[in-house]
């Protein structure tokens, strides 16, 4: 029973009741679910109340990759309609995903495949989907291939890159967004330093290694490129290395950026502007800003208790980032504004191990590969951090969401008239309280 009086302790208390109905009918009503979680954030807007109602919308808006075991590695084309993966022992696929504002319903999914029965430890893809990079996992000093997706139902190999210096583990790989050059970070096992080979990929059949940059500064680490083709930010344990890569095979070093305090850094996200860097470290992430010409400067970071952050997505148009938080969540941040970084959503669902995250460039596309799972994906399209607006805006929420005193009572308990009046119902996106 709730006893409603008229203080905002007694409110927010029925709002919290109201939204633990809500959370409790997620999977078997996920319409009523929605209806209960919007009362409740009109009822009292407090960040937990949000919190739930923002994780049913996302709810509503995932799929599980039928057909994939074990993602170890995934990208996405820039409209987010291409998944590239890699299965552990099931090989490196072409996926599309459907088209469609709302995901729920797992459906059957044809994939191409470039390798049967093996995997990669890193895969890249250009933003319009047609040019991919693998590299072989489980190989000493592996190859790059380069595979051409211009038909994605029938890939077609174009060159194997070879060598370049130093051997040793591939720890990232990128095209850039003109497609015209590659990028392989390699870690040298002996020294523990990254080399980042810059490879020619405008003829696609003969690669050509142009250039090298070295991280010594850093350690081995992760790599970053920005929209423009002119960033590039390599991030080690110990800090950062910005290049300007216009002409590739001239790159020039142009600022670094030593690590201030002692959490290592473990990942990196570029904007597309190139002028912001994410890098997560290992209590949380930060953001910086490269000005052209001048100093790196730290403008803010990731509230407290996001845990360590050693994976990331590139920053979407949307200047949205996906990030890893510890190893089971994942979570999607805009930075707008750089000094204010705020949480968009969490995204639930990633009951294991998430060993990579994709985010496609337009921001409507989020993808997460799950070790002893497979992947899943969100549609993000009007997904704000506000998650009443989000629901309510455009006639988005479904027809007939209106909660009436009959639902009230089965669900939640007595109450009605204190908190509605003489209404029979109450329509969350619509009607006064």
């Amino acid at each position: 029973m709730i006893t409603v009086g008229s203080g905002a302790r007694q409110r927010s208390a029925a709002a919290s009741r109201v939204a633990l109905a809500g959370v409790s009918l997620r999977e078997s009503n996920p319409e009523l679910s929605l209806i209960l979680g919007a009362t409740a954030m009109r009822m009292d807007p407090d960040p937990l109340v949000k919190a739930a109602l923002m994780d049913g919308i996302m709810a509503t808006r995932q799929q599980q990759l039928a057909g994939s075991v074990d993602i170890w590695a995934a990208a996405l084309s820039a409209d987010g309609r291409l998944a590239f993966t890699s299965d552990n022992g099931r090989g490196v696929r072409v996926r599309p995903l459907p088209d469609r504002r709302s995901v729920r319903d797992e459906v059957y999914m044809p994939a191409s495949f470039l390798l049967k029965d093996a995997a990669a430890g890193e895969v890249a893809l250009s933003l319009d989907g047609k040019v991919a990079l693998i590299d072989t996992a489980n190989v000493w000093d592996p190859p790059v291939e380069i595979w051409d997706l211009t038909k994605p139902k029938k890939p077609r190999h174009s060159a194997t890159f070879e060598g370049g210096q130093p051997e040793g583990d591939v720890e990232s790989l990128t095209i850039t967004p003109d497609g015209r050059t590659a990028l392989v970070n390699r870690t040298d096992s002996e020294t523990d330093v990254g080399h980042v080979l810059v490879l020619d990929i405008t003829d696609r059949s003969h690669p050509v290694k142009v250039a090298s940059l070295s991280s010594k500064k850093t350690g081995s680490g992760r790599l970053g490129v920005d929209a423009t083709d002119k960033v590039a930010v390599i991030v080690g344990k110990d800090g950062a290395v910005v290049w300007d890569i216009t002409d590739p095979s001239k790159p020039k070093e142009t600022a670094s950026i030593r690590r201030p305090g002692t959490a290592e850094w473990r990942s990196v996200a570029l904007g597309p502007e190139g002028d912001v860097v994410v890098v997560g470290t290992g209590d949380g992430a930060v953001v910086w800003d490269l000005p052209s010409g001048g100093d790196p400067v730290q403008r803010g970071a990731f509230s407290q208790g996001t845990g360590p952050v050693d994976m990331m997505s590139a920053v979407s148009d949307r200047h949205t980032v996906l990030i890893r938080q510890g190893i089971y969540s994942v979570a999607l941040w805009e930075i707008t504004d750089p000094s204010h970084p705020f949480k968009v959503a969490q995204l639930g669902g990633v009951d294991s191990f998430a060993r990579s995250v994709a985010l496609s460039r337009n921001g409507m596309t989020a993808f997460v590969g799950v070790n002893q799972g497979s992947g899943v994906w969100w549609n993000l399209a009007e997904v704000s951090g506000d998650p009443l607006r989000d629901l309510c805006r455009g006639g988005a929420a479904p027809n007939g969401f209106i909660l009436d005193k009959d639902k009230w009572d089965r669900y939640v308990g007595e109450g009605w008239a204190d908190h509605f009046g003489d209404r029979t119902f109450f329509q969350p996106c619509s009607d006064p309280l």
